[in-house]
């Protein structure tokens, strides 16, 4: 008897789900992966993040298009490039992406963020969509390819300052690059599978809701902007160790001043090698090379009187 009754509820359940069945429809402002490379360079034009949906098309549960429909109406993606992948698509990047995020529940829908160059910089799990998730990896994703877009700039700038002698003031725009590249590697760390160059990835799973009590799986918990967060040790995402690269670059060219320094005192031209070397030594920048020019100046000096 009640084997009998069980197996009317497990039809009946059946039947009620898949007479719901819904197909998930692209919203306005969404694209779909037909549209991916005008969506690739409108993001590059824009200087934008590009939110990847991955979703069933079609599903017997009705969680997915109710899942997939609150994510396409959230307000804090339009900052963003929208496209939504479905899973019948044949979209390779999709297993690609799918493999380096963190693996999360491995349940549909996903949301994926990538900068122009598809370098993955966020992720939101099924169930993470709920409350201000999507709000905070968006912001974030924003937040990163704002900074990659301006930091090649402000590297220039840097490294101008350094050539006209000004190396204070280069290493001080290079180190809260450096620190803000690490928090960001640091930040994406978190929604990657890190260790792992490429991972198989999960199956996908319809219909239940996902576990997001952990602490990783709450990865977008924090709404904090990246400059707020305390700063890593971490090599940078896209820059590895700047601080130590350009440290080392400027401390070259201090070598090279002080080494054309050396050959006018060589020639008799003292006027000559102490304006050369009179802003680097007075802009007191730590640099070893720096600190070795102060000493060459003092000893000029000395041989002066």
């Amino acid at each position: 008897m009640f084997s009998r009754i069980f197996l009317i509820l497990l039809v009946s359940l059946t039947f009620a789900c898949s007479a719901s069945a819904k197909d998930v429809v692209p919203a306005a402002g969404w694209a779909t992966v037909e549209d991916w490379d005008k969506a690739v360079a409108y993001a590059k034009k824009t200087n934008k993040p590009i939110t990847i949906l991955y979703s069933f098309e079609s599903s017997s549960c009705p969680k997915v298009a109710g899942c997939a429909g609150r994510i396409m109406r959230d307000k804090s993606l339009e900052a963003t490039v929208r496209v939504i992948a479905f899973t019948e698509d044949d979209f390779a990047l999709m297993n690609s992406l799918r493999s380096m995020a963190r693996g999360g529940s491995g349940m549909i829908p996903e949301v994926y963020m990538v900068d122009p160059n598809l370098q993955l910089v966020g992720f939101v799990d099924y169930g993470e969509e709920r409350g201000t998730g999507l709000k905070d990896a968006a912001e974030r994703a924003v937040e990163i390819v704002k900074f990659k877009g301006k930091t090649e700039k402000e590297i220039a700038k840097a490294d101008k300052d350094a050539a006209a002698g000004k190396f204070k003031a280069a290493l001080k725009a290079i180190d809260k690059l450096a620190e803000m590249d690490s928090k960001i590697a640091v930040y994406v760390a978190s929604k990657s599978r890190t260790g792992a160059s490429r991972m198989e990835s999960p199956k996908a799973e319809e219909g239940e809701e996902a576990d997001v009590s952990t602490e990783e799986s709450q990865g977008n918990k924090s709404s904090a902007s990246l400059k707020e967060e305390q700063a890593p040790t971490t090599p940078g995402l896209y820059y590895g160790d700047l601080r130590g690269t350009k440290r080392s670059e400027y401390n070259k060219l201090v070598e090279a001043k002080l080494a054309q320094a050396r050959e006018h005192v060589s020639a008799g031209e003292h006027a000559k090698a102490r304006a050369l070397l009179n802003v680097i030594v007075n802009d007191n920048a730590d640099l070893p090379a720096v600190q070795e020019s102060a000493e060459f100046m003092k000893e000029l000096a000395a041989a002066k009187g």
